[in-house]
């Protein structure tokens, strides 16, 4: 609405300041340029306007070109603020900070709705330090980061750039080297877009802080979207050497800000001293390297939807279905020459799924991927991330047989990482990090899931050891079906009634069990102290939720209960506390598809938290028939299987082999920390064929199944740091039914374990 668009653009305002503030700040520090004052507090706004005046007259119009101070209402508490700002930048000694300090402010205050719907996340200086030198081979190559954010990766280009001036001319730098390199590295070799005119305007900041002292007469910088460059890069005169022009659009920072609007004119216009642009081309590159927005393709706009559904160009290379950092990784390819290299921070489940496919194929088919980077102690590279990212360094030529892909695993935390540590992890030290070199041939072999290539080696040890079973079969997902499919909003608080035997089970609850009598069950409702009671007849047994269930078989007192005949009397005194409730209510809609009138036994996640200090099992079992299941939940139908079967098939769900698969095969679609398995998903899962099974094999099953179904675990983190009893004795006897001998059973039970530990626990619980 028009009142959160004005404080959105507030706070934007605020921000863009403080960074010219900052920026002032940093440069009279570090030029000890006499020209300029000291920063210090002000009586009135006119003195913070000639602070801002007299740096414009020696360079760097693009920073104070956005006027703000005409903008900003005189009174004592705007003045307090701006002061308060002032003293503090001097109190922590910015100048001495060398990391991308305004970029972590331009993070940090960026409107959450914003940030949210561009998925707009800042890349951590080191992972940038780590991708610039992996990418960047020669001091002169000239890069371009289409989706430039704060500038972060093409100021650790610069760095990059300036580093392997001196190791490959071996010339001894003096002033006048410095000031020609720093002239050609911003007005000729780094290019950065950005659809936000702040991440522009920060670009900016941040290279010129690369050298204060040498100020340059324009940079490369434009505030466009950079996917409206697809049409004119495929154009002759982009490919033939003329380039394409960037041409100026004056004041459209100021109009933004002055009508409060934010991202209205998406039209391309450089910044420059001048404030008002100056026309740059932008031609083929040697190195396009971005983090670019992993915007949900469903939560866009809708027109900026329509209008990429209309990029054919791209989408040839990406297909339609993809999130939004998938046209820019087709473009990337666009704006690049033959040879040329990508290097990206991209999401992980480029390496598996439907979605992501026709981009993978895309590049497997046209580029060497050198290198891939995984961090193994953080989720992500991108800071405040919700999804798992890798880093990827890809050559733009037909790939050959022999070719070798690097994956890197980072064995310390990018935040324990400093710059002294760069050199190490590029020259691939083993303290630093651990390397698996992939041939071309296997990676193409594979090229439907590359998840395995990702994982520690054990975990794809584990796989073989499966694969070579001959008790084994693929996951037939015809064979699962999923909860409550037909469910509008507040028919689940309607129709179930949830079993209170642990908190977390009743956290989202809205009828609560309180106790069943006879044929009587009493229900309460949440935040209220009254009861109703309900005849046993008219519900049947289910299960709402596996969250908060720690045995791996529950009795029938245990159970929630689903409604399987109407009941507008209960209905009615509940819509009075919960107005969600439909009225009328589809009571035909829900019987015919949410009661499951052949009942079932066996339940697997469609949504879980391997992480979660609630999620003790995987799989539950009920010997009592159930007919009713929620939505995160699978059921496994009873047709081929008898009750003995299907408690074998929750032991194996309940190992290690399960865990490993799911942290594998899972999809992100609702953060890194919570797995989503569909039903494709389930369909890649090597499950354990019963039939195959000798008869002292199903009764030694059978047996350790009795010994286990009454254990209650503690939390799957808690059952593999303390190597919990009935945890290790489950898995060593599966292993030992898969053929695995007992030596190496051993080994490698205890490197899996802390794998898996190493990997949940990168992602953090909330």
């Amino acid at each position: 609405d028009k009142q959160k668009a004005k404080t959105q653009v507030s706070m934007l305002a605020s921000y863009l300041l403080f960074n010219q503030l900052l920026f002032y700040h940093i440069y009279k520090i570090k030029t000890n340029n006499k020209k300029l004052e000291d920063l210090k507090p002000i009586t009135s706004l006119n003195e913070l306007k000639e602070y801002f005046n007299k740096i414009e007259d020696i360079d760097y119009k693009p920073i104070y070109a956005i006027n703000l101070i005409d903008k900003i209402k005189q009174s004592e508490d705007s003045l307090s603020l701006i002061n308060d700002v002032i003293k503090n930048l001097t109190l922590i000694r910015t100048e001495y900070i060398t990391q991308d300090l305004a970029g972590r402010f331009f993070h940090a205050l960026l409107p959450k709705e914003v940030a949210k719907v561009w998925a707009a996340f800042y890349t951590n200086p080191i992972a940038a330090e780590i991708l610039a030198r992996l990418a960047i081979d020669k001091w002169d190559e000239q890069v371009l980061d289409p989706a430039c954010g704060s500038g972060t990766l093409l100021s650790a280009c610069y760095k990059r750039k300036f580093e392997l001036y001196k190791e490959q001319e071996k010339v001894k730098l003096n002033e006048d080297i410095v000031k020609n390199l720093h002239k050609k590295f911003l007005e000729e070799d780094i290019t950065g877009i950005d659809i936000m005119p702040f991440a522009a305007h920060l670009t900016t900041i941040n290279l010129a802080l690369q050298k204060l002292e040498e100020p340059t007469n324009f940079v490369r910088i434009a505030s466009m979207d950079s996917l409206d460059l697809e049409l004119k890069a495929s154009s002759q005169e982009f490919n033939n050497g003329k380039g394409i022009p960037i041409k100026p659009f004056s004041g459209i920072v100021q109009l933004t800000i002055q009508q409060e609007k934010m991202l209205i004119k998406r039209r391309g216009y450089p910044l420059s001293p001048s404030g008002l642009g100056k026309e740059f081309y932008l031609n083929p590159v040697d190195i396009v390297i971005m983090n670019p927005p992993f915007s949900d393709r469903d939560k866009l706009p809708k027109n900026y939807l329509k209008n990429l559904n209309k990029k054919e160009k791209l989408g040839k290379i990406c297909g339609h279905q993809i999130n939004l950092w998938g046209y820019f990784l087709a473009l990337g390819d666009i704006l690049l020459k033959q040879n040329g290299k990508i290097a990206t921070v991209i999401p992980i489940n480029i390496a598996r799924g439907k979605a992501t496919e026709k981009i993978r194929n895309y590049l497997l088919e046209n580029y060497h991927i050198k290198y891939i980077v995984k961090t193994t102690k953080d989720l992500a590279f991108s800071e405040s991330a919700a999804f798992r990212d890798i880093l990827l360094v890809a050559e733009k030529r037909k790939p050959i047989e022999n070719d070798i892909t690097k994956i890197i695993f980072l064995k310390k935390s990018i935040k324990d990482l400093n710059e002294r540590d760069l050199n190490s992890v590029n020259n691939l030290d083993p303290d630093f990090v651990s390397v698996r070199d992939i041939k071309y041939n296997e990676l193409n072999k594979n090229k439907e899931n590359l998840m395995p290539f990702l994982v520690p080696e054990d975990f794809t040890i584990l796989l073989k050891e499966l694969e070579n079973s001959g008790k084994i079969i693929s996951l037939d997902s015809k064979f699962i079906d999923i909860g409550l499919p037909y469910r509008p909003l507040g028919i689940a608080d309607a129709v179930f009634i949830t079993n209170n035997t642990d908190k977390s089970r009743i956290k989202n609850a809205f009828t609560i069990l309180s106790k069943c009598e006879n044929d009587k069950v009493i229900v309460k409702y949440k935040n209220s102290k009254q009861e109703f009671i309900l005849d046993m007849n008219e519900l049947a047994y289910a299960l709402k939720t596996n969250t908060g269930i720690n045995k791996i078989s529950l009795e029938s007192n245990e159970l929630d209960f689903i409604f399987k005949k109407e009941n507008n009397i209960y209905l009615n005194k509940l819509r009075l506390l919960n107005p969600s409730i439909p009225n009328p209510f589809p009571w035909n809609e829900h019987l015919k598809n949410n009661i499951v009138k052949e009942g079932f036994n066996l339940v697997i996640p469609r949504k879980i938290r391997l992480n979660s200090p609630n999620t003790f099992v995987i799989s539950i079992i009920s010997e009592a028939s159930l007919n009713g299941l929620g939505p995160s939940l699978w059921y496994f139908k009873n047709k081929n299987y008898n009750i003995d079967d299907l408690k074998i098939l929750n032991l194996y769900f309940n190992s290690i082999f399960t865990i490993v698969q799911i942290i594998l095969y899972k999809s992100e679609t609702l953060g890194a920390a919570y797995f989503e398995l569909m039903k494709s998903d389930w369909s890649l899962f090597k499950i354990l064929d019963v039939k195959k099974l000798s008869n002292k094999e199903k009764n030694d099953l059978l047996n350790l199944y009795d010994k286990l179904k009454d254990v209650k675990f503690p939390s799957i983190v808690d059952q593999l740091k303390n190597r919990f009893w009935a945890r290790v004795e489950l898995d060593t006897y599966m292993f030992k039914i898969v053929g695995i001998d007992n030596t190496k059973a051993e080994k490698l039970l205890e490197k899996s374990y802390n794998s898996i530990l190493t990997e949940l626990e990168s992602i953090t619980y909330k």
